[in-house]
């Protein structure tokens, strides 16, 4: 897992084709978008995500600079030629050495996207860069805060979907399927997940926990529960994620059982989340160094009582108190006994499977009042889970020593 913390520093190019002079914003805009506090640009939104873990600190603004190429010649490249004709263009204007990673904005539509993090050399330099190219299309902090997620290292985020949501541009399965997080931009599995900044246009939301642990953020305002040592359960307060922590609350907990990780945070429609489509508690996994977003009985966003299972894990949302900005789940084994006290297992799993019948009509309520089109495609998938999840809770019945 990456640790970006501290200053990163990116150097913005604004590079003009040979054959196209125009200049569609001014060097004030890209000031406010990328180097600027308190402007409601990137400076702003990683700082507040991150906890004040990363900022934009000495990022700098350069031209408009020439460049000795037409748009024609540029759309015959891939993006990282794109991206390193640029900067090979003005290198002798700028210098890049200080700088995290190098954002080349050009003044005319032909690509944007970031190839990551690359090696670049500088004379008898060589460095890592974050990486990205935006064209105009891509002026706004949603598209810019995806690119620059990239450029940290991270990846698309996903979803189970077995299928991906945008193949044309991530084919893997589940890519795009994560309606709460910016690594899922513009698809978020089909649904709106952004809000209209008046002046950057399309923002947020915000990362999932996921991706906070894989980038190193809020270490210190995590709360670990490792399965493979606790046999009880415990119960946590988690203040919304991307929003400053609550005292006697955590920004998100982090799970192990066996060699997997998962993490539980709760949403809010606030801050830079205030697009998503409501709050919710989410569960994500961890598999080849990307986040997982992970179902439920019902839905992905877990409301309260929901509960999620997975072999060896019992997630349960206890509460959400939107007014006072809290959600309180419990984490533990299957069957486990409680820490604080709880109901008893046993009744629990016989609730839990006589209420299995009434699964369906709840599932179909969902369906029928969602106005999401891939809403409506999941909770038809859950339908024919249904018996899926009742032979989970007879199995955990089955091992529980339940009488």
């Amino acid at each position: 897992m990456a640790n970006i913390t501290g200053p990163t520093p990116w150097a913005i190019i604004l590079c003009k084709f040979s054959d196209q002079n125009q200049e569609p914003q001014n060097p004030q805009f890209f000031q406010d978008l990328f180097v600027n506090p308190s402007t409601g640009g990137m400076f702003d939104y990683w700082h507040d995500i991150s906890y004040g873990a990363i900022d934009l600190t000495y990022s700098k603004v350069f031209g408009w600079l020439q460049l000795p190429y037409t748009l024609a010649t540029d759309k015959q490249r891939t993006r990282m030629q794109r991206i390193t004709s640029a900067i090979d263009a003005v290198k002798n204007q700028v210098d890049f050495s200080p700088f995290y990673g190098i954002i080349v904005i050009l003044n005319a539509q032909v690509d944007s996207g970031s190839v990551g993090i690359q090696q670049l050399t500088f004379g008898s330099t060589i460095k890592n860069y974050g990486l990205l190219v935006l064209d105009p299309g891509a002026w706004n902090n949603t598209f810019a805060a995806h690119e620059m997620g990239h450029g940290y290292g991270l990846d698309h985020s996903f979803d189970t979907n077995p299928v991906s949501y945008d193949p044309n541009d991530d084919s893997r399965p589940g890519a795009y399927g994560d309606k709460w997080d910016i690594m899922s931009a513009f698809t978020f599995a089909g649904c709106s997940a952004t809000f209209q900044d008046p002046r950057f246009g399309a923002s947020g939301p915000g990362l999932n926990a996921l991706n906070h642990l894989v980038l190193g953020w809020a270490t210190n305002q995590i709360t670990d529960v490792d399965l493979n040592l606790n046999n009880w359960r415990e119960r946590v307060n988690l203040s919304p994620l991307n929003q400053p922590v609550s005292s006697g609350s955590s920004a998100f907990v982090r799970v192990l059982y066996g060699s997997s990780t998962y993490t539980v945070e709760y949403r809010k429609k606030a801050g830079w989340d205030r697009g998503i489509i409501h709050e919710a508690v989410l569960v994500h996994k961890l598999q080849n160094g990307s986040s997982y977003l992970q179902e439920g009985k019902y839905t992905q966003d877990l409301q309260e009582g929901d509960v999620f299972l997975d072999v060896g894990v019992t997630i349960k949302v206890e509460t959400i108190n939107s007014i006072q900005g809290y959600a309180t789940v419990t984490i533990g084994p299957p069957n486990s006994p409680s820490n604080p006290p709880h109901p008893s297992v046993c009744d629990n799993l016989r609730r839990m499977m006589d209420a299995n019948s009434k699964d369906f009509k709840e599932l179909s309520r969902r369906r029928q009042n969602t106005t999401c089109d891939t809403e409506k495609i999941e909770l038809d998938r859950k339908i024919e889970e249904n018996q899926k999840d009742f032979d989970v809770l007879f199995d955990e019945w089955e091992n529980s020593g339940c009488p």
